[in-house]
């Protein structure tokens, strides 16, 4: 047992010098290539667009739980499960999601598989005499390209983020602690994270399942109260990529239409958020300007912001994406933390950075996609 100790002791991680890149396995290789500075992916429009308009994707389940067959890396994922707050049971793509796709087949693993498989494309984990333990190249990479999910050695297990656009005029969002393992310290977008294996429900299709875990995600981060939880015709998923600096992980990309959004931290969430941080906007302008604010808004952050939700509107991936354009100027795109300031001269609530509260037409609902059956 002591010496279990010291070797979960001796253990830490290590940002890699340069971040895994390589290039993708057929299909992918011919999968549209999005560079977001230093972090690159692969995308399909045709795909988003069939995500986006909801056509349905059945849902299968693999039999066994997934974990890793190298026996050193079941060994160190035992390590690093002793360092972690949580190891939830997450859901693994285990074939490819295509264009054709009408079924995708789901399959069990746990959140610590990935710290030891997709996260070697951005730290080393290192052990006694400051020496990697194993590499990317050797566990993520096949002949030294990125493949098919079918073939892959690591845990791929299904991420998503959503972005919350609230009627009022406001895109929430959050900046992490350094206690997350990825985006330590760095906004991000509303809700951020990955599915849990309790997110499913049978009779699940995959668009269903990704905004249950939009939602959960999004409502656990913002700390929503219950009376203002959205049901999930006001989420839409907008974009399928594959991270390439975390050895082409499935992630889902989408946003949140909310009446209301009253935002805390609470409980847990507190250990690994620090605020919530508001993007103001004109419900009136369209989708354009919305997009031309947030990525003003990503730019004069840069680098404290996270950009796999900022500034990649030509693949459908931002917020906005989701909103019908309209011809009207955005006029606002300052930010302000949770929570309401006073004002120094009448000692009222005042809300920093807001445009003038658009008129009651500008904010009726026919600015989001239009009305589906509520789930």
């Amino acid at each position: 047992m002591t010496i279990l100790l010291r070797r979960v002791h001796e253990l830490y991680e290590r940002d890699r010098p340069v971040l895994l890149d390589a290039p993708y396995e057929p299909p992918y290789d011919a999968w549209q290539h999005v560079e977001l500075r230093s972090w690159r992916a692969v995308t399909d429009p045709r795909l988003n667009h069939r995500l986006r308009a909801e056509q349905r994707i059945a849902v299968e389940l693999a039999g066994e739980r997934w974990r890793p067959a190298p026996k050193h890396l079941a060994e160190l994922q035992q390590l690093r499960r002793m360092r972690i707050d949580f190891d939830d049971a997450k859901i693994r793509l285990a074939p490819a999601l295509l264009t054709s796709s009408t079924a995708v087949v789901l399959q069990r693993t746990d959140y610590s598989a990935f710290l030891v498989t997709n996260k070697l494309g951005i730290v080393d984990v290192m052990g006694y005499g400051e020496r990697p333990l194993v590499r990317a190249e050797e566990v993520v990479l096949r002949g030294g390209v990125i493949p098919n999910l079918r073939r892959s050695g690591c845990s791929n297990h299904l991420g998503v983020d959503v972005l919350a656009v609230v009627d009022d005029g406001r895109i929430v969002f959050t900046r992490q602690t350094a206690a997350n393992q990825l985006s330590q310290k760095l906004l991000v977008s509303s809700g951020s994270g990955s599915m849990d294996w309790s997110d499913l429900r049978r009779g699940d299709d995959l668009v269903t399942l990704v905004e249950r875990a939009m939602r959960r995600e999004m409502l656990e981060e913002l700390g929503i109260p219950d009376r203002e939880r959205p049901g999930l015709e006001q989420l839409r998923v907008l974009g399928y990529p594959r991270p390439t600096h975390l050895g082409g992980k499935p992630q889902f990309f989408g946003a949140a239409r909310l009446h209301r959004a009253t935002t805390s931290i609470k409980g847990i969430e507190k250990r690994y958020a620090v605020d919530h941080v508001t993007l103001d906007y004109s419900p009136a302008g369209g989708v354009r300007d919305l997009e031309r604010a947030i990525e003003r808004f990503e730019s004069r952050l840069h680098p404290s912001a996270r950009s796999r939700f900022i500034s990649t509107s030509g693949c459908g991936w931002t917020g906005c994406a989701a909103i019908p354009g309209r011809t009207a100027g955005c006029t606002a795109e300052r930010t302000r933390r949770t929570g309401p300031t006073r004002s120094r001269a009448r000692g009222r609530p005042r809300r920093l950075g807001l445009s003038p509260r658009p008129s009651a037409a500008a904010r009726r609902p026919g600015w989001w996609p239009g009305p589906r059956a509520a789930r």
